[in-house]
């Protein structure tokens, strides 16, 4: 992954090269990374030489991984188990987008992961439920789209993959609003502003 082309034209053969989108948390059914398997199989996404880097371990990991055989998609997947905290940022910085395509079973909060892609100036693009919502603004810093369906993620992320200046610009975007609304700095200015206000009113 480290070592990976980073640029976005075509190489000397006229293949693409790869579009990597980074997957990061639990390998259970409430993160919908099975959706995103789905998606690979999508017609859409077939010729975008897209690889999917998975970063965690779970109970359904061996199952997804299963199923990516049944889909016809597990060479296009890296099954990299849990990384260390101190080393899971060469991931963000390598990849080109990150996704969080949760589900409601059960719903799950705003997830660290979309908050440190954003930092990196990735673009994220995540499910209509749980936190994704509140840190992804659609069109902006990544897409939201519904939850489960394989055919719209796989949408979006052809969209990326086919234009490198819209995936520079979420990018970009992302990580402005990160140090302007979303980072330590402006939530602590936020709770301090709003504490003040409660002991101004006493």
């Amino acid at each position: 992954l480290a070592s990976r082309d980073c640029s976005h034209g075509s190489d000397e053969s006229g293949c693409r090269p790869p579009f990597v989108v980074l997957c990061v948390g639990r390998m259970v059914y409430k993160k919908g990374f099975d959706t995103f398997l789905r998606a690979l199989a999508e017609p859409s996404l077939r010729d975008h030489n897209v690889i999917g880097v998975m970063v965690g371990e779970g109970d359904q990991k061996a199952e997804w991984q299963q199923l990516a055989a049944q889909l016809g998609v597990a060479e296009q997947l890296r099954w990299v188990g849990n990384i260390p905290k101190t080393e899971i940022g060469v991931y963000y910085n390598a990849c080109d987008v990150l996704i969080n395509p949760a589900v409601r079973r059960p719903v799950d909060g705003l997830n660290v992961c979309v908050l440190d892609a954003m930092s990196c100036g990735k673009p994220v693009v995540g499910s209509t439920v749980a936190g994704n919502p509140l840190a992804i603004r659609d069109g902006e810093t990544g897409f939201l789209v519904p939850e489960g369906d394989p055919a719209a993620l796989a949408a979006a992320l052809a969209r990326l993959a086919d234009d490198p200046a819209l995936v520079q610009a979420l990018g970009v975007a992302a990580r402005r609003r990160i140090e302007a609304e979303l980072g330590w700095p402006p939530l602590a200015r936020n709770y301090i502003e709003h504490f003040a206000a409660i002991a101004a009113q006493a």
